[in-house]
């Protein structure tokens, strides 16, 4: 992401992380929406932005995203602001977004983003994988041990995306958007996110599922943690709530929505909540982020749902 967009506001910073971040699934093992439009939708949205009130932009994000249903879900709020940054871009027309899909009195799923891409000239059904997860030795962990990737992924290929290839999908074409059902549709997943590895730990290269590509941080046990010297270039650190994952942490923008804040990562981890794991960033002296990660219990990944006290 361009340097400027640092002080841009955090709704605008976090439109062009979702559209601009590399791939976080292998494109060997998944069907990905492609980087380069995604990267170029990016680059048009900030040239738009370049003579225009940030500000107000921003403003118009985030009520967009606020009238929305259930946006304290980070996945949603992404897809909201997705929305929100699609209906400004000629390239894309959006037949429709978060569609329950119903066959009679039954709910099939819900339909991520319904797309034409004009230039190409044709349709497609994304879902949006928005991941954080952490590498247990064995396999990708969700940061509270509730989830495994290898799943999500599986359910979201065999399940979110077949929801294009239904009867009932071709009846909704037929009511909703007759000229889409004449031609093909092609089924992707948008794939963003962090793999967070074990702190001096490399990204595995015999696992299936994440882009060597991908963007990533660490990951530590609460009782483990290293000395104070092995960050000399962070000034203070902070622990985020979901709503700050996406695009980098900026200290001066961001600090009001912070759960916690201390100068050092020993500090940070006595005084955050205990019950779940910690999102947590370093800042350099400008209080910008330079390094994230997260704070996970000392029997993650074994732990169950209920952590212990």
């Amino acid at each position: 992401m361009a340097a400027q967009s640092l002080t841009w506001p955090r709704e605008l910073a976090d439109v062009l992380w979702l559209l601009q971040s590399p791939a976080l699934i292998r494109r060997d093992r998944y069907p990905l929406v492609g980087d380069a439009r995604l990267h170029l939708a990016g680059q048009q949205l900030q040239a738009q932005w370049q003579d225009q009130d940030r500000d107000r932009l921003a403003a118009e994000a985030a009520e967009w995203v606020t009238a929305q249903p259930r946006t304290y879900k980070l996945g949603i709020r992404a897809e909201a602001l997705l929305v929100w940054a699609l209906r400004q871009l000629p390239r894309f027309r959006l037949l429709a977004s978060q569609l329950q899909l119903r066959d009679g009195s039954t709910c099939l799923g819900e339909l991520d983003f319904l797309i034409e891409d004009r230039v190409l000239q044709r349709y497609e059904h994304w879902e949006l994988a928005l991941k954080f997860f952490g590498w247990s030795g064995a396999a990708w962990v969700g940061p509270d041990s509730k989830d495994l990737l290898t799943q999500k992924l599986q359910r979201m290929q065999g399940r979110q995306l077949a929801l294009s290839q239904t009867n009932a999908f071709q009846d909704w074409l037929e009511q909703q958007a007759p000229e889409a059902k004449r031609s093909p549709w092609q089924r992707r997943l948008l794939s963003r996110g962090f793999a967070f590895v074990p702190w001096g730990k490399a990204l595995p290269t015999d696992q299936a599922e994440v882009s060597r590509h991908a963007q990533q941080g660490w990951l530590l046990h609460r009782d483990r943690l290293p000395s104070a010297a092995e960050f000399p270039s962070i000034h203070r650190w902070a622990s985020l709530p979901r709503d700050l994952w996406m695009s980098r942490y900026v200290h001066d923008r961001d600090r009001a929505g912070i759960v916690a804040e201390a100068r050092s990562l020993l500090e940070l981890a006595a005084i955050a909540p205990q019950d779940t794991a910690q999102f947590v960033v370093g800042c350099n002296a400008q209080g910008i982020e330079i390094s994230r990660g997260f704070l996970v219990h000392p029997d993650w990944p074994q732990m169950a749902n209920h952590p212990p006290t």
